[in-house]
């Protein structure tokens, strides 16, 4: 009632809708809400890095498995002798157990101190202040022994379990290495860890990727307006803010490295807070009405950030003070323009469009302007009318936007700031680079990336020592077959094929598993954006190429060794 009487809407004006938000949430659950006054935080963010941390800590327990039951296949004969001089098999599987246990907390110690070591590099990427000391946390301290406890039994229980199966005459017949009748299940199963292992390794790749080549795509994407080189200088709200913006506009026109100074009472990057209800002239705005945003601009403001009219004229270039406040004309930008007629076709420049507050409640449309983004890729351009107002809200002279021509920026900066400080010394100076400011929407992106290329390296790493331990198995278990193949006259090169093959089928079959749900699960996050790239079919084949390469670059020395083994020596051996 209050809001219908003192603003004269009209009796359908719908009201604003209030929201109650738990303090707890503000931080991470704001998305939806541009006037947080601090950066926030993304829970999906959150999700997607702690998902990857506990998918590396998957594959480190995996390739635990793979290179213990690899290295202690060789202590079989050890294993039985202990058997046969009395040691019970619940001596052994705990020995195996505290070995896994030292070689977990000794890993422990050094990712503390690999972490003390990279938390200011974390630190100053994301700006969030970070300690190993907050480990000490009692609920958090209690939280990690359980995990590694975990972790223990996890990595270590089936190394302990298996390899201290055989029987003490079995092993010492030495057909330990074959793990007896089991001997393909356990192939079967180191086999099917390497492919969740290259699942999650080929997953953080093709993420990586994706991620990389959207930020280059914000990059390319023209923003409707040339940011580089304009210096925006913020002008404080107060009785002389009008005179300031005059004198500061005249002693900047003196210097040769200004190429132009414009006003806006919005800048990109810093979104648009105002908005009217917008519909043209003899339509009810029941039938036919846009929401759209409403910006106040100096005349020369798309001139000088470099907009271009794609209809119609600018704003007068010459206006005098009077004009200033009473210049009864808009500019729209293309979007307004497509929402409030249904056919292109129709030449909205001359018409006159309702909707606008203050004391001009209809101006005429003279120019149709190329969408300008006020705000992030994030978000689709708003509808959005231009008017030139000084004195009156909104106003342009809030923002001083100085497009500088210099190779020396700091320099220009200096002189700009001893003119503000002899204008008016009473307030500070204010200001910052327009294209930094617009980039700086991205950061979070931009961590995002270089945290998942780094979390990427490291699951490869784990994945391809993985791999390198099931061919160490592989060869060793089957450097009988290989000498028989090649007294029968297998060449080397067949050899090398078939056991490349028996690696490369498994890089496969991951590929096979995870491209599809990733893709899937990109294009998601590809939506969080109004402008996003296209994965596409090249990325897919990309990476399948990419993991086969990597696959056969690790494998290629060991079963070279294995298959140029003389048999004769081999089966000598055997």
């Amino acid at each position: 009632f209050i809001f219908k009487e003192n603003f004269n809407r009209d009796a359908d004006y719908k009201p604003s809708l209030y929201h109650l938000q738990p303090l707890r949430d503000i931080h991470l659950y704001s998305g939806a809400n541009r006037w947080e006054p601090e950066p926030q935080g993304n829970i999906n963010t959150v999700k997607i890095l702690g998902a990857t941390a506990i998918m590396i800590l998957l594959l480190a327990a995996i390739n635990f498995v793979n290179l213990s039951t690899a290295r202690n296949s060789s202590r079989f004969r050890e294993i039985g002798l202990r058997k046969v001089v009395g040691s019970f098999r619940s001596q052994i599987i705990v020995q195996f157990l505290v070995e896994t246990a030292l070689y977990i907390f000794t890993s422990f110690l050094l990712a503390l101190a690999i972490t003390q070591a990279l938390l200011p590099w974390f630190s100053s990427m994301t700006g969030i202040t970070l300690s190993v000391g907050e480990l000490l946390n009692p609920s958090v301290f209690a939280l990690l022994i359980l995990f590694l406890l975990v972790l223990i039994g996890l990595a270590g229980g089936y190394p302990a379990f298996v390899l201290s199966a055989p029987a003490p005459a079995v092993v010492l017949r030495k057909q330990g290495d074959s793990f007896s009748k089991n001997s393909r299940w356990n192939l079967g199963l180191r086999e099917t860890l390497v492919i969740i292992q290259f699942i999650v390794s080929v997953g953080l790749i093709t993420g990586a990727i994706i991620v990389q080549k959207q930020l280059l795509y914000l990059s390319q994407r023209p923003l409707g307006f040339e940011a580089a080189q304009k210096l925006v200088i913020r002008n404080p709200w107060d009785d002389k803010m009008d005179d300031r913006f005059d004198a500061m506009t005249a002693a900047l026109k003196q210097m040769p490295e200004v190429k132009a100074i414009a006003g806006s009472h919005n800048i990109p990057g810093r979104f648009e807070n105002n908005y009217a209800q917008y519909s043209l002239k003899g339509i009810d705005r029941k039938t036919k009405s846009v929401q759209g945003a409403l910006i106040s601009v100096s005349n020369n403001f798309f001139s000088a950030m470099g907009a271009g009219i794609s209809q119609g004229e600018g704003f007068p270039v010459e206006m005098n003070k009077q004009e200033l406040d009473s210049f009864p004309c808009c500019i729209i930008n293309e979007t307004l323009a497509s929402m409030l007629v249904q056919s292109n076709d129709t030449n909205l420049v001359g018409m006159s469009l309702d909707g606008f507050y203050g004391p001009l409640t209809q101006r005429k449309i003279i120019g149709i302007v190329s969408d300008i983004h006020f705000r992030s890729l994030h978000d689709k351009v708003v509808p959005t009318a231009f008017i030139v107002s000084k004195a009156v809200y909104p106003n342009f002279n809030l923002n001083l936007i100085v497009d500088i021509n210099s190779g020396n920026m700091s320099e220009m900066v200096g002189k700009i700031e001893s003119l503000w400080e002899g204008i008016t010394p009473d307030w500070p100076f204010d200001s910052f680079f327009l294209d930094q400011s617009f980039d700086a929407q991205y950061r979070a992106d931009q961590n995002l990336s270089v945290i998942i290329k780094v979390f990427t390296i490291v699951a490869l790493f784990i994945s391809l020592t993985g791999l390198l331990a099931l061919v160490m198995y592989v060869t060793r278990s089957k450097r009988r077959e290989l000498g028989i193949r090649k007294t029968l006259g297998a060449s080397e090169e067949m050899l090398m094929r078939m056991m490349s093959w028996r690696f490369i089928r498994l890089v496969l079959v991951a590929d096979l598993l995870v491209l599809p749900f990733i893709i899937w699960f990109a294009s998601g996050w590809l939506e969080d954006f109004a402008y996003h790239t296209n994965v596409g079919w090249i990325l897919p084949v990309l990476v399948v190429v990419l993991s086969v390469i990597i696959t056969l670059v690790t494998i290629l020395w060991q079963t070279r060794k294995a298959v140029s083994a003389n048999p004769v020596d081999v089966l000598k051996a055997e």
